[in-house]
């Protein structure tokens, strides 16, 4: 076997192929020929499978196209073969053959194995099965010519590697070829969408389909995952957020790459509302007038809950002269809201009840601060209730120690 090289320059290799060969009597050979003679490889190489002195006689020139200006030339040069007479055995030398073969499926590709030595060596294809050679099945879609294996049109089943031996009776030689079969990529995000609570854990996988994958990339709104420790990849085809915060909404993207080629797929977090929760509340105390004094409750939800101060269950708590009402964020949907008494005095006593609310709901919490003093009673306007419904209020009285409580209509 012989083999003739295209020159393409380096500079437009990636983007001018071999469409075929001219033989200098006129003969056209093209990827489609199937004389048993003459073929071209999957690079656009010429390869000649009898190299008598008939072949030598003849002389080749490349037919290339320009896949982006769609230009076609002709090589200037024919190219002639060489056959010299051996003198003596020479062991079988690869001296051309692919190392790893691309080709997308349903297409033809072919697999090279050329080989020089005396006698004239006798090839052999084997596909590795784990890593034991197994004989190739061949069939109409895949047959040997010589040294090179061809595909009329692959299958998903046919990628993986070859061995092509070579032998003699001086020898033998080997070399392995990958063939990759590029099956269309899809992609999909299940589940499609989330909906979760703060705080809790979501999980998207990327389902892909078809081979091979290149790389994956996560992004959210179309925007590079930040580096942060609640986002883990148990594997690159996972993605897990821990400890949701109610930014993590949006839309998540699944990229799937392979060369220049990409496909894409996208999913819904929706972070759901969370009604407030206390997380540590104020209990009942009992001090002297002049004391300092601090009452606080923190409660956490979805969004962040409003807390609002009242006294008696009726009487709403605002900061004035010696009390300061005050609410901050102090973590992710946590709000810390305080009322401190500069001063307590006697007037201050009475049922203090914190009530934290959003939109999911509210929560309410309530306990008797008690000031050393005199009784006393706060007068109450008239109070309105439904006819049919509960009413409750309570008394509004202040002032420490008390023997009981009694209602009089």
């Amino acid at each position: 076997m012989a083999v003739l090289r295209c020159p393409i320059p380096s500079s437009v290799s990636d983007y001018v192929t071999v469409t075929s060969w001219e033989r200098i009597d006129g003969f056209m050979i093209t990827p489609s020929i199937a004389n048993g003679k003459y073929g071209m490889l999957q690079n656009g190489d010429l390869y000649l499978q009898d190299t008598s002195d008939h072949e030598s006689s003849f002389s080749f020139r490349c037919h290339t196209e320009n896949s982006i200006t769609r230009e076609k030339k002709v090589s200037t040069n024919y190219s002639r073969i060489i056959v010299t007479e051996p003198h003596h055995g020479q062991p079988p030398r690869i001296m051309q053959r692919s190392s790893i073969v691309t080709v997308p499926i349903g297409q033809k590709t072919t697999l090279s194995c050329v080989a020089q030595g005396y006698p004239v060596p006798m090839y052999r294809w084997h596909k590795l099965v784990g890593n034991q050679p197994v004989s190739l099945q061949v069939s109409s879609s895949a047959r040997q010519d010589g040294g090179v294996l061809i595909f009329h049109k692959v299958l998903a089943t046919d990628s993986g590697r070859y061995v092509c031996h070579v032998s003699n009776t001086m020898g033998e030689d080997s070399v392995q070829t990958e063939l990759i079969v590029e099956e269309p990529l899809r992609v999909s995000i299940s589940p499609r969408e989330l909906q979760m609570d703060v705080g809790r854990t979501a999980t998207f996988n990327c389902n892909i389909s078809g081979s091979p994958v290149g790389s994956v990339v996560w992004r959210k709104d179309l925007r590079p995952l930040s580096t942060n420790p609640r986002v883990i990849y148990p594997t690159s085809y996972v993605i897990q957020m821990r400890q949701l915060k109610r930014q993590d909404s949006g839309m998540y993207q699944c990229f799937v790459y392979r060369d220049s080629y990409s496909v894409q797929a996208s999913a819904r977090l929706v972070i759901g509302d969370l009604a407030p929760k206390l997380k540590s509340a104020f209990s009942e105390k009992t001090v002297r007038p002049g004391s300092y004094i601090s009452l606080s409750c923190v409660t956490t939800g979805n969004p962040e809950p409003h807390v609002r101060w009242t006294l008696d269950g009726i009487w709403p708590l605002s900061t004035r002269p010696g009390i300061l009402v005050t609410s901050y964020l102090s973590g992710e949907s946590t709000v810390t809201s305080y009322v401190n008494f500069t001063s307590i005095d006697i007037i201050d006593s009475g049922v203090y009840a914190c009530e934290a609310l959003n939109d999911a709901g509210r929560v309410y919490h309530s306990r008797r601060l008690n000031v050393f003093g005199p009784v006393f009673v706060r007068p109450l306007e008239n109070l309105t209730a439904l006819a049919g419904a509960s009413f409750t209020v309570m008394c509004p009285f202040g002032g420490y120690p008390f023997d009981s409580i009694s209602w009089k209509r």
